[in-house]
């Protein structure tokens, strides 16, 4: 079995433990946003992964700053 740093997919849980949200925040953003997902994901065998440098690209991509409103 492949450890966790050498992995290129995760699932669901193993994405959202990755960058460091819970699992519920991530399925929201999935499963109800009506734009393109972020990050982009997978599918194998119909089940649902994302890839690490698509999880790593979502990481990079997040706003630095507090958003002002």
């Amino acid at each position: 079995m492949e450890s966790p740093k050498n992995k290129r997919l995760y699932d669901l849980v193993e994405s959202a433990e990755y960058i460091g949200i819970p699992t519920t925040t991530l399925t929201h953003q999935f499963f109800t946003k009506n734009q393109k997902t972020k990050p982009e994901p997978s599918y194998v065998g119909g089940r649902l992964f994302f890839k690490k440098k698509n999880l790593d690209r979502y990481i990079d991509e997040l706003p630095t700053q507090p958003m002002e409103g």
